[in-house]
Order: structure tokens, then sequence, then C-alpha cells
């Protein structure tokens, strides 16, 4: 890496220290220094701007689409397993049924929304911490509001 390339990669680390993730106070920073600072500084700026604004779309695309997201196998499999033996005791069929259900896209919210809010509580405490995490940042992610599976301190 060369000098010039250094001295960019510096410049960017001291603009994010200085603004952070605010990007209304970059795109002043760029709109009002171009006359003191050279067009490289401006660009790179509008580079960090346009890097940020990327960030944040992703990152709110990110928890619109966490509801739709499959968990790791583990604590899909963790959720189904309570959640089958909770039905076992309501209705035998549907345990079996809960049973064959796949971890794929929205399934895990599914086995949480085919209980009603008893059942969900007694399902949120027979599971590990880091899987009621999950359904909560899940519902959370949604707009609801969650007081089954957040974790009590």
């Amino acid at each position: 890496m060369n000098e010039y390339e250094q001295d960019r990669m510096r410049l960017q680390s001291a603009l994010k220290k200085t603004f952070g993730s605010d990007i209304a106070e970059l795109r002043w920073f760029a709109r009002t220094m171009p006359e003191v600072i050279d067009g490289d500084v401006v660009g790179l700026v509008e580079m960090l701007i346009r890097s940020l604004e990327l960030d944040a779309t992703m990152a709110e695309n990110a928890r619109k689409d966490l509801y739709y997201t499959a968990p790791p196998d583990a604590n899909f499999e963790e959720l189904r397993d309570a959640a089958a033996e909770i039905w076992r005791s309501i209705d035998p069929e549907k345990e079996t049924y809960v049973l064959g259900i796949r971890n794929v896209r929205d399934n895990f919210m599914y086995l949480v929304g085919m209980l009603d809010s008893n059942n969900q509580l007694i399902l949120s405490d027979r599971l590990y911490n880091v899987t009621r995490r999950m359904v909560h940042d899940r519902i959370v992610s949604t707009g609801g509001t969650d007081e089954i599976f957040k974790i009590r301190e």
C-alpha cells in the first residue's frame, strides 16, 4: 500500500471517528468544506456517505427479513421439540404434525404462532435463553411487542 492509500485510510478512519454514522453531519461537511479541502477528500467523504447509507439500508432490510430467516438447526429443533411436547398433552395428532415441520423460512415463528399465549409462556420457559432471544428478536423486528419470550433477568 502506497503512502497516498495509507493517507486515505487514515482520513476515512478519522472521519468515521469524528462523525460516526451521522450521515447528515457528513453531508454538511461535504457541502461546506470543498473550498478548504481538496477534491480527493470531498470524494472520500461522499464515498463514506454512500457506504453509510448502504449500511443503514442493509440493516433495515435485515431487520425486516429476520422474521422470515430460518435460525440455526439446533435452535429450531429445540423449539420444535418443546412445542411438540406441549402439543402431546393437547392434541397428539398435532404433535406428529409439529415434528414433521422443517427449518425453512418462517417455520420457526409458525411453531410459536400455533400456540395460544398461555402455551407460548410454557414454551418460553422450556427454551434456552439464546433460542428465546431469537424468537423475541423476530417478534420485535416486525414491530411487535413481546413480553413472553423477552429474557427475564
